[in-house]
């Protein structure tokens, strides 16, 4: 038997786009708002703890659904980690402008900060570039954990 079940995945994806059509209604106000030119963020935020909560979110479902089995929890949270990143623009960017957006935001040479993660704790600077490294990373790492 497979760590992760085709069941468990189609749960992740849904439970991950639960949670996209949230923030875009949160952040953009309405679904496919998105338009260029797109946002770069303006100046400095408060650290009030919004990442801190979104990654709880990721985890609290999954370890009551398999408490006994940790290494799942992890794969499936870091699966709806990836796919809140990957997949919340489709949701959010109008999709006239899909292909503009996907250049401008993993784009691994632009440094601009786009917007910032807040954990209660510190804040950092999310740039394109780290949103590329940072999903490359994690696409390894589900690909190692589902390898082996």
């Amino acid at each position: 038997m497979s760590l992760v079940t085709l069941a468990d995945a189609i749960l992740a994806f849904t439970y991950a786009q639960f949670i996209n059509l949230a923030e875009t209604l949160l952040w953009i106000k309405r679904p496919w708002g998105l338009k260029p030119p797109f946002p770069i963020a303006e100046g400095e935020v408060e650290d009030e703890g919004y990442h801190a909560l979104l990654a709880a979110l990721y985890v609290v479902p999954f370890a009551i659904l398999y408490y006994v089995h940790p290494l799942k929890v992890v794969v499936l949270s870091v699966f709806v980690w990836f796919l809140n990143d990957t997949t919340w623009h489709f949701w959010a960017v109008n999709p006239r402008y899909y292909l503009q957006w996907l250049r401008f935001y993993f784009n691994p040479r632009d440094g601009r900060v786009v917007w910032y993660a807040r954990f209660g704790i510190g804040k950092f600077a999310v740039t394109p570039r780290r949103m590329f490294i940072v999903t490359i990373v994690r696409v390894a790492i589900l690909v190692l954990a589902l390898c082996t």
